[in-house]
């Protein structure tokens, strides 16, 4: 299976999105985590995770563009990938995905290291 990674400022820009979104999603079948990075995880961080993926749910071109047929039927992943994070912001992350019906997962190592530790392998 092919893994797709895409840079959410530029397809944002693309597709005229003015929200708040996170850095990047990485697709694998059938899985879709989006990724926020940053040096120190603040809660703005948390709230553009829960934005890009209420967008993913919300918003049909998105959905086309990224090629999910079925919603429903993938799994998303939203990682916070930061150096320092305060328990109270994985708290809230945990908090936030949850009620969105997501997995959070935080981590302060290599995002493909984190990946393949989830068994989402990008080769």
């Amino acid at each position: 299976m092919i893994v797709l990674e895409i840079d959410l400022d530029n397809l944002y820009r693309s597709l005229n999105i003015s929200y708040k979104h996170a850095d990047r999603i990485i697709i694998k079948d059938p899985y879709i985590v989006v990724v926020e990075e940053t040096s120190r995880a603040k809660i703005d961080d948390v709230e553009k995770l829960v934005a890009t993926v209420e967008q993913i749910r919300s918003n049909d071109s998105l959905r086309r563009v990224l090629n999910i047929d079925d919603i429903d039927k993938v799994r998303i992943i939203v990682l916070l990938h930061s150096r320092e994070i305060d328990p109270m912001i994985a708290r809230k992350l945990s908090y936030d995905a949850k009620r969105c019906g997501v997995s959070p997962v935080t981590s302060s190592c290599n995002v493909a290291e984190t990946l393949s530790r989830l068994g989402i392998s990008r080769c």
